[in-house]
């Protein structure tokens, strides 16, 4: 039940997150600049593909979270530096790893 609600949790997250990127992708015409000038349109694209897609993983394929948000956590190490979503993010892993582990059987 926990480890559902986690990620669904997840998944509303990166949900949200593409819907921020792509309303930058979409504002960008305007003058209406989310990520500071210089941001290309077609990062702002990739980034909401990205985050539907660990959003689908969380829901659809949960044994692959743990990959989707390491690469995910690398991609942003590399691109923007460690920060609070990059610890968020390495929370979720931690937090999921420790989920997958097998319950101890009691000591006797």
């Amino acid at each position: 039940m926990a480890r559902a609600l986690f990620r669904r949790l997840v998944a509303v997250v990166f949900a949200l997150g593409g819907v921020a990127h792509l309303s930058g992708v979409v504002l960008m015409p305007w003058g209406w600049e989310l990520y500071g000038s210089g941001y290309p349109w077609w990062r702002g694209l990739v980034m909401a593909v990205v985050d539907v897609g660990v959003a689908t993983i969380a829901l659809c394929r949960p044994a692959w979270l743990i990959v989707a948000l390491s690469g995910f956590l690398i991609e942003q190490l590399i691109v923007n530096g460690w920060g609070v979503e990059q610890g968020l993010v390495l929370v979720a892993i931690v937090v999921e790893l420790f989920a997958r582990r097998p319950p101890r059987s009691p000591a006797l």
